[in-house]
């Protein structure tokens, strides 16, 4: 589907972007959990739409919540970028795809978008050259990284998917098959 073209497009694009400002520095999370976000924006009308979150994504990280097959946050934030591809050489690397995207969107919109100026500051510290688990502790003035992972579980938990990307899903569904 086109949907999936762009998706794909709008992914490896920030990829593009990221190794522009950060090289090969940015954890494979954020790099990737950026990368999916950005991937589910929308264009509509020369717009961009950010934030957006699909049914699927979404039911995949309340899943492994509830199975307690999620990676913990300590483990994310310290993954190297060759434990990140182990995933990917053994066939399913989605549910770290899918909860990278959702750390980013919680860090973004989580409590309001209450994290979103230390998500920054931790970015900026990456790029500084501090390891990941450093610049989450210096940016969010916190060793508790535990305390973040609860308080994401129960965001992720209670997140419902994007009326306009649903709807969006079902109108291209629907002109798809009347296409053929």
């Amino acid at each position: 589907p086109n949907r999936r073209i762009l998706n794909v497009i709008q992914h490896e694009g920030f990829h593009q972007f990221a190794y522009s400002r950060f090289g090969s520095d940015l954890p494979s999370w954020a790099n990737e959990g950026l990368a999916e976000f950005f991937a589910q924006s929308v264009l509509v009308n020369r717009r961009f739409i950010i934030g957006q979150s699909n049914p699927r994504v979404i039911n995949a990280v309340k899943n492994a919540i509830e199975l307690g097959t999620y990676i913990p946050f300590r483990k994310m934030l310290t993954m190297t970028p060759q434990q990140w591809s182990s995933a990917l050489r053994e066939g399913d690397a989605s549910n770290q795809y899918h909860q990278a995207w959702s750390m980013v969107h919680f860090l973004v919109y989580g409590d309001g978008g209450r994290y979103v100026q230390r998500f920054e500051a931790y970015l900026r510290a990456i790029n500084a050259g501090f390891t990941s688990q450093d610049a989450f502790i210096r940016a969010f003035e916190t060793n508790d990284i535990e305390a973040f992972e609860t308080r994401w579980k129960q965001y992720a938990l209670a997140a419902k998917p994007s009326a306009f990307v649903t709807a969006m899903e079902r109108i291209e569904f629907l002109a798809e098959g009347a296409l053929e």
